[in-house]
């Protein structure tokens, strides 16, 4: 942009695609009188606000008209490096996905985004449509700002007669492709772990032992998951719980007449059988399954299916349970177990279906927090061993039973005011409620 004649006021525009110092386009305002303007914020601010509001639908007119002169004066032009920019949404290595995509939800911004878009396909359909006579009315257009009359010029030019997208269509769907990804799922980056989670909490299992990972923020940390201890704290955050020989946050016990079968195999030992799989993956929900073979009576022995899921923006994850085999005449309860701690304080809401733990494991974590929402027209009883405590519910062979996991870092919060377990407890019944 210059200003040739030195009064003040920007009179030439040239646009340089490729960044050689030359330009490839160039164009210089025509027959417009500049207005003064008093210096104020509230003036200006009311000037610029409703100079975008009446552009941006103008400019999104004539940037569709662009694009379909340039379909039929060059149907076959190849992928311009600029376009090819703009096209990925001006991605801004400094700021993050959340920012970008506010950025661009503003209409300053997309006024920005498709100003120069259409500054580029002015530029390929002038190179395509070079000999043409509409060029001469179409800069007088372009010098004084007016958009609906380049339209009408391209559209008289070409014939264009299609219908135009839809503004809020275009603006949903470039936000779309910007949207943060919100859940993930990653296995075997120590075998035989299988992981999911969204951006409040990170969930795993292996040979049936459930574990947490607590963060310090919003983020997914499976994508870039390696194969090393997390029971110190990072930058996003830890693996909050020592599991042992425990269930670790929801493992389950199989109750086969009365005998307690636990549906994990600590390091592995053990006659169970598992095997894990990716489900189903979404931009919102992740699922897994895992598959535990050979429980309860090696005469009669059933088959219990974990499906997990992770939901963008919950804490909580839905776990459903489905037991087949055995025998038809045998009595069947659940124990959903949380691990033992050295230091705990146990709640239960048996009326809602909400229980919960908090405690205290090492120093180097902190506070832990595990909750349970369950249904509770099944709960039986509490029930546990040394290694956990737990909920009983009755449940039916080959109708699956759907338990929700729920666990928080406490350390990793940010802006809680003195939070207790109490307040943990009234999370989990709130969670419990609204699943009723």
């Amino acid at each position: 942009m210059r200003d040739t004649d030195s009064d003040g006021f920007l009179d030439e525009w040239n646009l340089d695609l490729d960044g050689d110092g030359q330009a490839e386009d160039s164009w210089r305002a025509t027959a417009v009188t500049p207005e003064d303007a008093e210096w104020s914020w509230g003036v200006l601010n009311s000037m610029v606000e409703g100079e975008i509001a009446r552009s941006v639908p103008d400019l999104f007119t004539l940037h569709e008209r662009l694009e379909q002169a340039l379909s039929i004066a060059a149907p076959t032009t190849p992928d311009n490096p600029a376009l090819a920019k703009l096209s990925a949404q001006m991605e801004i290595a400094s700021a993050s996905p959340e920012l970008a995509r506010e950025l661009l939800a503003s209409d300053e911004s997309l006024r920005f985004f498709l100003d120069v878009r259409k500054d580029v396909l002015i530029h390929l359909l002038k190179s395509a449509h070079s000999d043409a006579e509409i060029w001469t009315e179409f800069a007088e257009a372009r010098g004084r700002g007016d958009y609906p009359t380049m339209a009408r010029v391209l559209e008289r030019e070409f014939q264009l007669t299609a219908p135009l997208a839809d503004l809020g269509a275009f603006r949903e769907e470039m936000l779309r492709k910007l949207a943060p990804k919100r859940v993930a799922w990653a296995q075997d980056w120590v075998p035989p772990n299988i992981g999911w989670e969204s951006e409040k909490v990170c969930y795993r299992v292996y040979w049936g032992q459930f574990d947490f990972f607590g963060k310090k923020g919003d983020t997914l940390i499976l994508p870039t998951i390696g194969p090393v201890s997390y029971h110190e704290e990072t930058e996003w955050g830890i693996d909050a719980l020592l599991v042992g020989k425990g269930p670790g946050c929801g493992g389950v016990t199989l109750y086969v007449n009365g005998e307690a079968f636990p549906v994990r195999a600590p390091e592995g030992k053990g006659d169970i059988e598992f095997t894990k799989r990716l489900v189903s993956e979404s931009p919102e929900k992740i699922v897994i399954e895992q598959v535990a073979k050979g429980v309860g009576p090696k005469d009669s022995p059933y088959t219990v299916r974990f499906l997990c899921s992770a939901l963008a923006g919950r804490a909580d994850s839905p776990i459903e349970v489905a037991v087949t085999g055995g025998q038809t005449e045998d009595r069947l309860e659940l124990g959903i177990g949380l691990s033992k701690l050295p230091q705990e304080t146990l709640r239960l809401d048996s009326a809602l279906g909400a229980f919960s733990v908090r405690g205290f494991q090492t120093p180097l974590i902190g506070w832990i927090e595990m909750g349970v929402a369950f249904p509770a027209e099944r709960f039986q009883r509490m029930g546990g061993s040394e290694l956990e405590n737990q909920v009983v519910l009755r449940i039916e062979k080959d109708k699956p039973t759907t338990y929700h996991l729920e666990c928080n870092w406490p350390r990793g919060n940010r802006f809680d005011c003195c939070p207790t377990g109490e307040d943990f407890f009234e999370g989990i019944r709130g969670l419990a409620a609204s699943l009723r």
